[in-house]
């Protein structure tokens, strides 16, 4: 990845590059100023376990860092272990912190939405609730697709089985995180989830108001199902 603009984030998926047992991760940072500049590099990497617990692994003082470049241009042929390491250092620069903080959760959002290759329509098998989103028969050539939803397709989509069962798997993959016990966070991982945005503060108080002080598997669902309902998500979707 590259790029001239320090205040944009990047988001990418990582999982195919993964294996079971250990992983190692290698970051290559270059500043290519046009004038000395201060410079530093930061990832965030967001992980889903097999058991629907998450963890997010951060560039802090627990990686190690070095000025060394290895003489092979493919980091694959470099030996790390005969390189100088350090403790990495963390840049408290103030600009920096204004301008990245308020997307990092957007950007993990974007990258944990956009997790799996993408397949071509054409070769998955339409059910009601594809359709419903807009979704053309396999024998038909469309070149564009309405913006809005007929009262046929609003139907479905409301009560699609398919749609409904994959929001409680969701509810039910928030209860057991660890933003559950805070609803603070819990309001904010919905949005971020459904639709990749933080909530508004009248946005905020008003979702932690309808899932009460001891939210349920159905009330989490209902919201969801709710948000899914917006022309908002219509639109990112």
């Amino acid at each position: 990845m590259s790029g001239d603009n320090w205040s944009e984030l990047v988001a990418a998926p990582v999982g195919l590059r993964l294996k079971q047992d250990r992983n190692r991760i290698l970051i290559v940072a270059e500043n290519r100023g046009p004038r000395p500049n201060p410079a530093g590099v930061f990832c965030a990497l967001r992980v889903e376990y097999e058991d629907g617990s998450e963890e997010i692994v951060i560039t802090d003082e627990g990686w190690q860092v070095s000025q060394t470049i290895p003489d092979s241009n493919r980091p694959s042929n470099w030996k790390l272990d005969t390189i100088e390491w350090e403790s990495a250092r963390i840049l408290p620069v103030a600009s920096w912190k204004e301008k990245t903080d308020e997307r990092i959760g957007e950007t993990l959002a974007a990258a944990f939405a956009s997790g799996e290759l993408p397949v071509r329509a054409s070769l998955l098998k339409a059910d009601a609730l594809m359709r419903s989103l807009g979704r053309p028969n396999r024998d038909q050539i469309v070149t564009s697709r309405p913006g809005e939803l007929n009262a046929l397709e609003a139907v479905e989509l409301s009560t699609s089985p398919e749609l409904i069962e994959s929001l409680r798997t969701a509810a039910v993959r928030l209860t057991r995180s660890e933003v559950f016990q805070n609803r603070n966070a819990l309001v904010e991982e919905i949005y971020l989830s459904v639709l990749t945005r933080l909530p508004s503060q009248r946005e905020a108080a008003l979702l932690r108001r309808t899932l009460g002080r001891r939210p349920d598997t159905e009330t989490i669902a209902d919201l969801l199902w709710a948000l899914v309902m917006t022309p908002e998500f219509m639109i990112l979707r």
